[in-house]
């Protein structure tokens, strides 16, 4: 992967002809086999990954709604402020054991609600694709995630960005000149490392099948006493597929109707 500050005299990408890279953002001239390789576009409330290769391009959708369950969502912050100076003195004295000991007392750490994804979209070529060329971009600036290859009948491209005024995902698939798009979509949701729930508790991740899955991001509620988690209550915002044709657009989700957070 290579940090998009092009050299001076010229802006050509490593890949395919005719694609420039942005003036920020960053590149890579293979597909991402994996989730955890895929280049990411948002908009702070809808969110997509954008991963696979050019048989089979994959787009996990996600909304910042959509989170599992845990115990945590009423609970306060600890004060802490009154305590500080003290426990910044003791660390200045190097005595970091007890400023740990002093800043941790009276409150626990717990993990915020887990991040689920709604479902993953499948593109799939009709035909193999034998590209000479590929290249993956995410432009800083604008936002946007794009993949380009060149092949006998010149450059193709998928573009996918979020808009914030619409509140909408958009796909775009951009034919070589003369061709046409032909492509199947489809949805998937049973994904991998996705985290599970058990009689309403959060799965550890040695119990979930095909590997261990992320774990929420830490964060500094706090709770002196445990609550009990909630079964678990989530909805999938149902998927609006376009129709096919030489642009390809296809538009996705948009914001679920309740607040389904526990």
């Amino acid at each position: 992967m290579h940090s998009a500050h092009p050299p001076e005299g010229g802006t050509a990408a490593p890949g395919p002809a005719k694609v420039a890279l942005p003036e920020r953002g960053i590149h890579d001239t293979a597909p991402a086999q994996l989730w955890t390789d895929g280049f990411l576009a948002g908009n702070g409330e809808y969110g997509a990954v954008v991963y696979g290769d050019l048989a089979l391009e994959k787009v996990v959708f996600n909304h910042h709604r959509l989170v599992l369950a845990n115990g945590t969502r009423d609970l306060a912050p600890p004060v802490l402020a009154e305590r500080l100076e003290a426990v910044r003195d003791k660390a200045l004295a190097g005595d970091y054991a007890g400023a740990s000991r002093d800043f941790a007392a009276g409150w626990e750490l717990r993990w915020t609600q887990t991040y689920h994804p709604a479902y993953e979209l499948r593109i799939a070529a009709a035909h193999d694709t034998v590209a000479d060329r590929y290249v993956r971009i995410t432009d800083f600036r604008t936002g946007e995630v794009t993949a380009a290859w060149t092949d006998g009948h010149g450059t193709w491209s998928r573009r996918i960005f979020v808009s914030r005024a619409d509140r909408v995902i958009v796909h775009e698939l951009a034919p070589a000149p003369g061709r046409t798009v032909d492509v199947t979509l489809s949805v998937h949701t049973a994904l991998d490392d996705t985290p599970t729930v058990h009689s309403g508790r959060l799965a550890p991740a040695r119990d979930q099948p095909g590997g261990a899955a992320r774990p929420g991001t830490p964060s500094t509620q706090s709770a002196r006493t445990a609550r009990r988690p909630e079964p678990l209550r989530t909805r999938q915002p149902a998927p609006r597929l376009g129709r096919r044709t030489a642009q390809g657009r296809c538009q996705g989700i948009r914001q679920p109707p309740e607040d389904h957070r526990q």
